[in-house]
Order: structure tokens, then sequence, then C-alpha cells
């Protein structure tokens, strides 16, 4: 028996993605803690505006919005960057995640599969799963999974737990900008199998009723990175093992698989033709 090529090709996109996020967040989080200094940022941040002593950067095509540099560069100070950019990583993480396990379903569809989950089949012409579904969907094949990192796969229940908390907050963060609501409690996946966490600003929200933001830091990205990370091995285990019948666990080393960032970043293309085309970039959409 081989490993399924297709299935083995999501995989590795989410696994280098979402690898490639963590080493984008790492960088940008040692550059700002390295070197962040007012008199370094300002001289770099747009002025559109004509008048002297008036700042102003692009807000529509038509428009410019006047602005302060240092009221702007003043809410980054830390640690208010920290918090910032760990949202926007946040959400990438989901993306990455949803995106996977919705090509995973569609190919073992395509390829003459029934994913089901809790007696029905996956539908991929109504679209029947949402990323709720996946999840639940994902979780109960990882559980069956009996190869690769015995622990890791102990660990299911708590990593799905976070897997699910990171859903919750990134809706947060989309559609309520970024302030709890109790969409956080009533949209949660209610499976006795998954450990949930509750963010201590969500309670603080449920007692007094005010507004509370959702903050999250870099030990939680880095929780909430390795929990995704962590599951994508086991479900493409499980995968590969379910339907194609590969016992052999993914493996970095078996597979020859370094760490390549120019691969993580820019999905293998080399590294010499992207500062080739860099070079000769100007902004393509001209208006």
């Amino acid at each position: 028996m081989v490993r399924n090529k297709e299935i083995q090709r999501i995989f590795e996109i989410a696994d280098d993605s979402l690898q490639g996020f963590l080493g984008y967040y790492f960088y940008v989080m040692a550059l700002y803690k390295s070197g962040h200094h007012p008199n370094n940022v300002e001289p770099n941040l747009p002025n559109m505006s004509q008048k002297v002593g008036i700042e102003a950067f692009p807000h529509t095509f038509s428009w410019i919005r006047y602005y302060r540099k240092m009221d702007l560069i003043s809410t980054f100070m830390p640690p208010y960057f920290e918090f910032y950019q760990s949202r926007i990583s946040l959400t990438a993480i989901v993306s990455i995640f949803d995106d996977a396990l919705d090509k995973f379903v569609i190919k073992l569809k395509n390829l003459g599969f029934s994913p089901r989950f809790d007696g029905k089949e996956f539908d991929p012409k109504k679209n029947s799963w949402k990323y709720k579904k996946r999840i639940e969907w994902a979780f109960s094949e990882s559980k069956e999974c009996t190869i690769g990192d015995v622990e890791a796969i102990k660990r299911l229940p708590k990593t799905f737990g976070i897997i699910d908390e990171a859903r919750l907050l990134r809706n947060l963060l989309m559609h309520n900008h970024g302030i709890f609501n109790k969409n956080y409690e009533k949209d949660a996946i209610k499976s006795k199998d998954f450990e949930r966490v509750e963010h201590p600003g969500y309670t603080r929200f449920r007692d007094s009723g005010k507004d509370v933001t959702v903050i999250i830091n870099y030990a939680d990205i880095i929780n909430f990175s390795l929990a995704h990370i962590e599951t994508l091995h086991i479900l493409h285990n499980q995968i590969q093992k379910k339907y194609f019948h590969y016992l052999r666990p993914y493996d970095y080393r078996e597979e020859n698989k370094i760490i390549r960032w120019d691969s993580a970043l820019w999905a293998g293309s080399s590294i010499y033709t992207v500062i080739d085309d860099i070079k000769r970039m100007d902004s393509y959409l001209k208006v």
C-alpha cells in the first residue's frame, strides 16, 4: 500500500502554511522587541497630505484620512502590539486549518469515499458541513488513530478543545470587533469528549454584562499553533490508514523534510525567482 499523494499534498500545504505563519510570528515579535522606537517608525509611515504639519493616509481611491503618526505609534506601544499581532495570527491559523479540513472531506468524496459524521454523509454540492461540523468529523476520525505519536493521540480531547476555542475567538474577532458576546458560549461545540477551555475575558463579560475585548498573547498563539499542527498530523495519518491502508505515520525524518522557510513562506518557489519578481514588481492594480 502507498500513501495517497493528493491527501498528502493537502496535508503538506496546511502543515507548511501553519509552520510558515508561526515563523513569521516569531520574526515579527523579535523584530518589534529588538528595534521598536517611535523615531525609527515615524518616518516610514505614510503621509499623503500636501499641508504643512498635517498628516494623512490613503483611505479610499478618492479620499485621504487625516491622522497623527504619533497617535498610531502610541497605539502599538508595548504590550499592545503583541496583543494585536496575536489576533491577526489567530485568524490565519484558524483559516489554514479550516481550509485543510474542507479540502480533506471534498477530496475523499471525489475519490469515491463517504466521509460521515453523526450518521450523516458529507455532501459537497450542498456544502452541508460548516467548519464547526468539520471539526467534529476530524475529532471522530482522529480519535481512532493508532499510529504515530501516542502521547499526541491521548491529548486529542485537550487539543480539540483548544481548536474549538480558536474558532470561537476568531468568530468574535471577525464578526463582533473582538468583543465577547453570548455566542462565545452558545456556539461552542457541545461534546463531552472535548476538554472545554474558557477565556477569562468571557467570565468578566458574563459577570458584568459590560464590553470585554478578546486578549490573547504570545504564549496563547504558541499553544494554538501547537494544537492545530499536532492534530493535523494525527488526522492525516488516520485518513491514510483508514481509507488507503497505509500504516506508517508521516515522519519529517523519513520524508527528509528539513525546515525550509522558503517553502513555508513561498510555497517552494526558488527564493531567487521570488527576489526577481519583487524587483520587477510595481502595483499591478491600476485604478
